[in-house]
This record gives C-alpha cells, sequence and structure tokens, in this order.
C-alpha cells in the first residue's frame, strides 16, 4: 500500500504512512493543537488497524523503569525521616 500523503511514494506502514510521513504527523501532533483524529477526518492517516494492548516488551521495559525509580524516591524519602 502507498503512503496516503500526495507526492509520497513510499510503501504506508503505519495508520497508512511511511515512517517518514508518520514521524513527521507525530511531530505536528506533539506540537501543535493536530489530533490523530483530526488527520483521520481529513484523510492524512488511518484508524490505527490494533488497539495497544500495553503489553508489548517496550510498554514493559518502560513501566519496569518507572517503577524503580518510584521505589528508588521512595527509599531515599523514607532514609530522609
Amino acid at each position: 500500500m502507498k503512503c496516503l500523503i500526495d507526492g509520497c511514494n513510499a510503501s504506508g506502514k503505519i495508520r497508512g504512512l511511511c515512517p517518514i510521513c508518520y514521524q513527521a504527523a507525530v511531530a505536528s501532533i506533539k506540537k501543535t493543537c493536530i489530533t490523530w483524529g483530526y488527520l483521520e477526518d481529513a484523510g492524512l492517516a488511518d484508524k490505527p488497524q490494533h488497539k495497544p494492548s500495553g503489553h508489548g516488551a517496550f510498554t514493559k521495559a518502560l513501566r519496569k523503569l518507572n517503577d524503580n525509580k518510584a521505589l528508588h524516591k521512595l527509599n531515599r524519602e523514607e532514609g530522609d525521616l
């Protein structure tokens, strides 16, 4: 499948966008009031194909890192008492 963006001939992979156009969309969403819903309505992105499970390897690693940081902070605070 071709990227949804006119003038881009790369293969659409995520939300119908090629990796470069997807990263541009993510950057625009972070920097402006644009949302995925807006881009979907404008035909510039597809709806996500799969609902995120929250159980991917990256998500698990990030959750573990945050849990460890919170535990470390708690231990430091208890040591200050």
